[in-house]
């Protein structure tokens, strides 16, 4: 007969450096949130994905509160928009994409260096109707909103995406903040290239220069 007392090796405790959060509901835990609010000020990365699991324009002041932001939800549209010159946050080994065009649930009330993006030159409000009768719909000058946002809390950080359609964009910014965050990433001498294709859409990491040690994510 087999043994059925062999030991069982355990498992190694690992802490990420970086977790995913798709629901801002989360904030009525308290013990959750007191562990994710722990977390963030230990060095590590809260990543919260709004826009791809629910579009309902919640209130996430009560969480973003917790990490001592007044980040808060200001709109709901598709617009054009470009990497902020002024963030404060830099991604030296992968590097976000210069344009991003998205329809999104917005932020307001992000300090100016926090934003990952802001509206493009004569950004303006884009939708499927307006668009089939050829028609442009208003300026948004003026208006300060971003869908992705970078903010510190304490030793670690705390991401937003509005994002509600999964963009490419959206998740070669999530793969920068990802590789930000890995130790053994750090010392990388050049940038990684990071490639989308097909569907269901492969992601390659390719993380030495002659590119032969590659990492392949599907989503």
């Amino acid at each position: 007969m087999p043994n059925t007392q062999a030991k069982v090796p355990k498992a190694t405790k690992i802490i990420p450096k970086a977790v995913i959060l798709i629901d801002v509901e989360v904030r009525y835990h308290a013990e959750l949130m007191n562990a994710l609010v722990a977390y963030a000020n230990s060095g590590c990365m809260v990543i919260y994905l709004k826009g791809l699991f629910n579009v309902r324009l919640v209130d996430v002041k009560p969480f973003s509160g917790r990490f001592n932001l007044p980040w808060d939800i200001a709109a709901y549209l598709r617009s054009g928009y470009v990497v902020n010159p002024a963030c404060r946050h830099a991604f030296q080994i992968v590097s976000l994409a210069p344009r991003y065009n998205i329809k999104a649930c917005l932020l307001k009330d992000v300090d100016e260096a926090d934003k990952l993006y802001v509206l493009e030159p004569g950004a303006r409000y884009q939708s499927l109707p307006l668009q089939g009768t050829g028609q442009l719909g208003h300026e948004l000058t003026g208006e300060t909103y971003t869908p992705a946002a970078l903010g510190a809390v304490g030793e670690g950080y705390i991401a937003y995406f509005g994002d509600v359609n999964s963009e490419n964009e959206t998740f070669i910014a999530v793969v920068a903040l990802g590789c930000k965050m890995h130790p053994g990433l750090q010392s990388a001498q050049e940038p990684i290239s990071v490639s989308i294709t097909g569907a269901p859409r492969m992601t390659t990491l390719r993380v030495s220069p002659n590119g032969t040690s590659d990492y392949r994510i599907f989503y």
